[in-house]
């Protein structure tokens, strides 16, 4: 009777015992699907911070590299129109190619018409370069592949803006278009002279891939 008994008892506890491990098992199954799943979530999480991360910073070497190329493009207008076509005219040779007034621009400056014409049309948009280069009475002409100068045309005129370590400042950008304002300074002439900002707006526009400016900032 005392045998019976024990068999039964040890039966029953290993019955028990395997329930226990049953639901002890259930349980850690369960865990480790929430463990799981958490693991998955933060692993989706961290990947959209990391896309988001690098879009943001794809962004801000997108807008560096635009702002770049307009600080070029705004250097490069500075010295046009200084230099170039309103304030100044390119040095010439003392003796005239041709007429009275046609003198031929030093080579050490542009070797000749071709060089001339490329370099304007990397500033300025076809429109605008076209107007420059090849407009009624245009400052400098083309003589048999020699750039010259019409010294007719040549003038001065009061300027009073100071681009010295001007201010860009990005307005909007879309694929082939941007918006500025360049802020300078300037002191008209008067009795006792002020010192104030000078803002100039400008666009530009891409042209074959290129960003170009389209018009003259002044």
């Amino acid at each position: 009777m005392k045998r019976k008994f024990f068999s039964a008892l040890v039966v029953g506890m290993a019955v028990l015992g395997l329930c226990a491990c049953e639901s002890t098992n259930k349980e850690t199954v369960k865990e480790t699907g929430k463990e799981t799943q958490t693991i998955v979530v933060e692993t989706e999480n961290k990947e959209t911070e990391t896309q988001e991360t690098e879009a943001e910073e794809s962004k801000a070497q997108e807008g560096a590299a635009i702002e770049s190329e307009i600080r070029r493009l705004v250097d490069e207008n500075l010295y046009c129109m200084r230099d170039v076509f309103v304030l100044s005219m390119l040095p010439t040779e003392d003796t005239p190619i041709e007429g009275e007034w046609i003198y031929p621009v030093k080579e050490d400056v542009f070797k000749d018409y071709a060089e001339f014409d490329a370099y304007v049309r990397s500033v300025y948009c076809k429109e605008t370069a076209d107007m420059y280069l090849c407009g009624e009475d245009p400052k400098y002409v083309n003589i048999d592949g020699k750039l010259c100068a019409n010294k007719y045309l040549e003038g001065s005129k009061g300027y009073y803006v100071d681009w010295t370590d001007y201010d860009l400042t990005i307005d909007s950008v879309t694929e082939d278009e941007c918006t500025f304002t360049v802020t300078c300074s300037v002191e008209w002439p008067a009795d006792k002279p002020v010192k104030e900002a000078y803002p100039v707006s400008g666009k530009a526009v891409k042209e074959d891939g290129k960003w170009l400016l389209t018009s003259m900032l002044y």
